[in-house]
């Protein structure tokens, strides 16, 4: 993650390659040996360092430093005013904002059209009739989804990038562990380096839900950030794509590389954290992070939960807003969301 900071306003950067959490490739879920679930690899690609640059805020703002982070009245914590998400990604992300792409439609230069909607910041989506424009993709439809194939298989089904966006785009990036104590976090522009189609990513990302699902739930909306594209298309070769993923945030001396295959760092990973080669950015470095924080936010009751899932499923609002998502698509005939089993949650270090 890369930051940028003004006088006036403080802007938070991040990239992404397509297919990687940070950079790289294999964007599946890895969930490591086939006899036990795996906390301390690298899962599905979908930017984990952000998380990592969060919880460093929160620490900022908790020890008194300088932090994006301020006291709220609605949450504990909330945002600063001024601070802004913007998300960078190489390609299209795979799913209902690529899937529909033309040759024709990845120029090398930016047409007057797009350029107009990009400066003005509208949504334009396009959605064909009788067609499955806007339905919800799996990464593999051979990948595994109960918890004993899982386990059998070491590879879970997850969503393409272009549905996860679409739910950060409504519940948020930080997810339901931060969410028991910051407000929802929504990113503010997504700029693609090449794949750029305003119509296939309008629909994508944000306007295949209605704005009105999250009216009664506090906190929540449907976030439409600024689409563009880098004013010269990137070129990317999935082919040629190493398996590994790179990941820094601002603050971190060095990067550290994660093999794809295995979800945990290589051998020769400038940063290391321990003989089991986990990553800083698994659920495991995140879960303990979390629970170091809770009685600094007075939230002891927190502790009260064990294991990684419960914590997340004690969020009860961050919870009713995802359900409610999730039938809304359903109802709406874009399909099914596919869920990873409880199970996998289940530990408690």
């Amino acid at each position: 993650m890369l930051g940028r900071e003004s006088v006036e306003e403080k802007e938070q950067v991040w990239g992404r390659r397509s297919g990687s959490g940070e950079s790289g490739s294999g964007e599946k879920e890895r969930v490591g040996e086939k006899e036990q679930v795996e906390r301390e690899v690298v899962g599905e690609g979908e930017c984990c360092g952000r998380g990592r640059y969060l919880y460093r805020e929160l620490k900022h703002f908790l020890d008194g430093q300088p932090s994006i982070f301020i006291k709220s009245q609605s949450f504990i914590i909330s945002l600063r005013e001024g601070v802004k998400f913007h998300l960078y990604m190489n390609a299209a992300p795979k799913g209902d904002a690529s899937r529909f792409l033309s040759p024709d439609d990845d120029t090398e230069l930016i047409s007057e059209r797009d350029l107009l909607l990009i400066t003005e910041g509208h949504h334009y989506p396009d959605m064909a009739i009788d067609s499955s424009n806007g339905c919800l993709t799996t990464l593999s439809n051979t990948a595994a989804a109960t918890f004993q194939e899982i386990r059998q298989q070491g590879v879970a089904k997850v969503m393409t990038g272009s549905d996860k966006l679409m739910r950060w785009n409504c519940i948020g990036i930080q997810g339901a562990l931060l969410g028991h104590i910051i407000e929802p976090l929504y990113i503010s522009t997504l700029v693609l380096g090449s794949g750029f189609h305003h119509g296939q990513l309008s629909r994508a990302i944000a306007a295949r839900v209605d704005k009105a699902i999250f009216v009664n739930i506090a906190n929540f909306y449907l976030n439409f950030p600024k689409m563009g594209r880098t004013s010269r298309r990137v070129p990317v070769e999935p082919s040629k794509q190493p398996k590994l993923s790179l990941n820094w945030s601002l603050g971190d001396k060095s990067y550290e590389v994660v093999e794809s295959d295995s979800g945990r760092i290589t051998d020769s990973s400038p940063f290391k954290s321990g003989a089991t080669k986990a990553s800083r950015i698994c659920k495991a470095a995140f879960f303990s992070r979390f629970r170091g924080m809770c009685n600094k936010v007075n939230r002891p009751d927190l502790l009260e939960h064990e294991t990684y899932m419960d914590l997340k499923l004690q969020n009860r609002n961050y919870n009713s807003a995802k359900r409610m998502l999730l039938r809304h698509l359903d109802i709406k005939g874009y399909g099914q969301w596919s869920k990873l089993p409880n199970e996998m949650g289940s530990f408690s270090k």
